[in-house]
């Protein structure tokens, strides 16, 4: 007897509920009357449907590609964070998963330094909460400049000129569109990181200070969407490749629920 399909309402509840709850994928079965391997394939295919078509309308539509844009971005975030001539800030998150299969080597390669297993959510947010871009899926013992300088994005800006020449001169120094990061970043032209020698002036005081105000908002950004998602805090019994697609599906509703409130 053949068995009734599975409504797209049912696929779509059963995900997000996976995403809001982080229940185990049996917990859900055993509540909604289905296979273990099914739940699976639902949210799996779900999420996948997610960033296919919502990831360009929900993330990639705000990311600034003209000078307009641009200076739009930097004019909120000097408004709203008090930091000047910056667009965005970059943070990287860890998404707890289960040991990982490989051997000793693979479970050393994702065991981070808070000493649980993960794979690293790296993302740039708006003076808004929003998440403009984002890579996910490096091992959790990675670094964070290393994992930057691997994406398309750091070789779109450093040989592409992906953030234009709109610079404003202070003094006889040309100051350009920046992006905030902590001391872990490797310092740019359009990266600004503190400073991090042993004794500093109360200017540089003051300047760290700033910058790490500024760069709360992605600190408040991931808060906002674990707080949603629950999925990205509890250890996901997941495959690295799936951990990948749970953390970018829960970027988009994110924002989703930041323009669509």
């Amino acid at each position: 007897m053949n068995k009734e399909p599975i409504s797209p309402e049912c696929r779509l509840g059963i995900c997000l509920y996976r995403l809001a709850r982080g229940d185990y994928y049996y917990t859900i079965a055993e509540m909604v009357g289905l296979g273990v391997a099914t739940v699976c394939l639902i949210v799996k295919e779900v999420t996948e449907a997610i960033i296919a078509n919502l990831w360009n309308l929900s993330v990639e539509q705000h990311m600034p590609r003209t000078k307009e844009d641009f200076e739009g971005k930097i004019l909120d975030m000097e408004e709203l964070w008090q930091f000047p001539f910056c667009w965005a800030a970059i943070d990287g998150c860890h998404i707890p998963i289960k040991c990982p299969a490989g051997g000793l080597e693979a479970c050393k390669e994702y065991h981070n330094f808070k000493n649980f297993y993960s794979v690293v959510l790296m993302a740039m947010v708006d003076s808004n909460y929003r998440f403009v871009w984002a890579s996910c899926g490096f091992p959790g013992n990675s670094h964070d400049s290393i994992i930057f300088q691997s994406t398309e994005l750091w070789n779109n800006i450093t040989e592409k000129g992906a953030i234009p020449n709109i610079g404003e001169t202070v003094g006889t120094t040309t100051i350009y569109p920046l992006i905030l990061g902590d001391s872990a970043f490797p310092l740019q032209s359009w990266l600004m990181k503190p400073y991090t020698n042993a004794v500093l002036t109360n200017e540089q005081k003051n300047f760290n200070y700033r910058l790490s105000r500024a760069r709360m908002v992605t600190e408040g950004a991931y808060g906002q969407m674990k707080g949603r998602w629950r999925v990205l805090i509890r250890k996901n019994e997941s495959e690295v490749d799936q951990v990948k697609t749970t953390a970018l599906a829960c970027i988009v509703l994110h924002n989703i629920c930041i323009d669509k409130p």
